[in-house]
């Protein structure tokens, strides 16, 4: 056999069971390679699970600020109940916590008193324009705009007498567009609209006291001659039966039950 295929059958014998040191080099970068993506692995599992355990925490201290939340709410409700406020979907936290305090301290003759002062100064012009703003956003209401605006401006300058009429009425018509509602409209057929509408009955959902407010203090029959049963009766005030209806109490919870029930008209249509 030629000399020179000796050589070169021992040299490629020889480059197959000893690695050139290159490869060797290269099994060396692959190992530190691996040895990176173990340790960044690691870090990365390390990481995850600290950030699941914050996430866990995080979720413990919201259910239990949403507890405290879900009581005052609940709380409020009976208080609006029992001083005959319609609801407001317009109360901070903080507002909630002061109206339950104040409750608990006085009971509900000082609480009425002290809800309609406050009130009086949540919802002052400023306030009351802002809803203007709200309720001029709301297609279903411009046509209404012109009337609920003078409306406003009534309550604003003390024409309480002026204020409240067309706020009721103008209730009852935007539920009826609400509905699609065509022909007469009587208070069996409001009642029950209102009960569709006003269906939420989760414990952050004001709608049952708005429901409550419409049918017990609103939606209230009367008869000429005999003595009101109510004194916010739609029917007694656009019949003329009730002369002393203007207060501004009654302007106050007129213009925040109009606001609910347009808020939740609103809603529905999204």
């Amino acid at each position: 056999m030629d000399d020179d295929l000796v050589k070169t059958i021992r040299e490629i014998q020889e480059s197959m069971l000893n690695p050139t040191q290159q490869v060797i080099e290269y099994m060396r970068e692959s190992l530190r390679n691996t040895k990176e993506i173990a340790e960044m692995t690691r870090k990365l599992r390390s990481g995850i699970d600290q950030a699941v355990l914050k996430f866990s925490e995080s979720l413990k201290l919201a259910y239990k600020h949403l507890k405290i939340i879900e009581n005052k709410t609940e709380a409020l409700k009976l208080i609006l109940v029992d001083c005959g406020y319609p609801p407001s979907d317009k109360f901070f936290t903080f507002e909630i916590s002061e109206i339950i305090d104040y409750y608990d301290e006085h009971g509900k003759e000082k609480t009425e008193q002290y809800l309609h002062e406050y009130l009086f100064q949540r919802f002052d012009q400023e306030e009351l324009n802002g809803l203007l703003s709200e309720w001029e956003s709301f297609e279903l209401l411009s046509k209404r705009m012109l009337i609920l605006r003078q409306s406003i401006n009534a309550h604003v300058n003390g024409n309480y007498f002026i204020a409240i009429p067309p706020l009721l009425a103008q209730l009852e018509g935007m539920v009826a567009d609400g509905f699609q509602h065509i022909g007469r409209m009587d208070g069996y057929k409001m009642k029950g609209y209102l009960s569709d509408l006003l269906s939420e009955d989760h414990i952050m959902s004001f709608d049952s006291v708005a429901l409550g407010f419409y049918k017990t203090i609103v939606l209230v029959n009367f008869e000429h001659g005999k003595p009101l049963e109510s004194y916010l009766s739609r029917n007694a005030i656009l019949h003329g039966a009730d002369t002393e209806y203007g207060t501004p109490v009654n302007s106050l919870k007129s213009i925040l039950l109009f606001d609910y029930i347009q808020s939740r008209i609103w809603r529905q249509k999204q």
